[in-house]
């Protein structure tokens, strides 16, 4: 299983590797935590280079697979949903061509964002789930691993939203998410549905900005959906070059895949809300295409 892992574009990634070793130790009958802290020293061993752990059951490897190739489908499910809602935008706002190019395969730096958001999403559940049934931990302990759950297990907050974004588009498809939202939040700030754990209108990044870490959205099962048969599966990318000109220059190389970038906000188009934004038809442009596509002969990089 570790060759299989090693030899993906998207598993193989540190990252994904470390949410992988965390979910096996979660999943597996011989971790007890008594606290956060401990499950922390456990998952996160320095030198141990993110890798499962040494002594998994066949079961617990064959269940690791099993997430595996649900993450995958349900990362294929999201990204071909939210592609088709961002053809349909280029279309309305760019006419044909340009969404013709739109609809090509979906960029690496798009597939690595969707299935990092997932694999999150999946630890998370497992996390809860696991620290309330096997390891008995008080409600109000939860409660506080579950408030700082973005900062103690380096979820970048820049990143945030996009853990919204994927997780609205899962809604869509009919799982169920649970909002959590600061215990901080002013009174001000709230609205009905935040008290309800539904989605709010608000921006992710203004629960990092004023109040501290937004809290992932929760989900009880990352089941497939019943419909799950209807959309295309494939298999991710490989991986770019850091020395490519195209992916460099847009920022979309795997040395940019944890930052903030130019590319940081493809999410964003691909879910068709970018009407929100100004200069629309430009950034749809500049964040899927390099700059040597023809249909950016007259237009640079100086608008950024």
């Amino acid at each position: 299983m570790v060759d299989l892992i090693a030899a993906n574009p998207i598993t193989s990634m540190p990252e994904i590797k470390q949410l992988l070793r965390n979910v096996a130790i979660i999943y597996s009958p011989s971790t007890n935590c008594s606290n956060h802290e401990q499950y922390r020293q456990i998952c996160y061993v320095p030198g141990s280079d993110r890798e499962l752990p040494d002594q998994m059951t066949a079961a617990e490897s064959l269940q690791i697979l099993h997430l595996a190739a649900r993450i995958q489908r349900l990362a294929c499910m999201c990204l071909h949903s939210m592609q088709q809602k961002f053809v349909t935008a280029v279309e309305d706002s760019q006419g044909p061509l340009v969404a013709a190019k739109a609809a090509e395969p979906t960029s690496w730096m798009e597939e690595f964002r969707v299935y990092w958001v997932l694999w999150h999403l999946q630890h998370y559940s497992a996390f809860v789930e696991v620290s309330k049934a096997r390891w008995a931990w008080p409600k109000d302990y939860i409660e506080d691993a579950k408030e700082n759950f973005t900062t103690l297990n380096r979820v970048p907050r820049i990143l945030t939203e996009q853990v919204w974004t994927v997780s609205a588009i899962l809604a869509d498809m009919g799982l169920r998410p649970l909002y959590g939202h600061p215990r901080s939040l002013p009174p001000s700030f709230r609205e009905v549905k935040e008290e309800q754990e539904e989605e709010s209108s608000k921006a992710g990044w203004t629960f990092n900005q004023y109040f501290g870490a937004a809290r992932l959205p929760l989900f009880a099962s990352l089941a497939l959906p019943p419909n799950h048969h209807s959309y295309p599966v494939w298999s991710p990318p490989p991986i770019p070059s850091d020395n490519s000109r195209i992916e460099r220059n847009w920022q979309r190389a795997p040395r940019h895949r944890m930052k903030e970038t130019f590319a940081s906000a493809m999410i964003r188009p691909i879910a068709g809300r970018t009407h929100q934004y100004p200069g629309f038809a430009q950034a749809s442009q500049d964040l899927r295409y390099g700059p040597d596509e023809e249909i950016h002969s007259n237009s640079g990089r100086g608008n950024h």
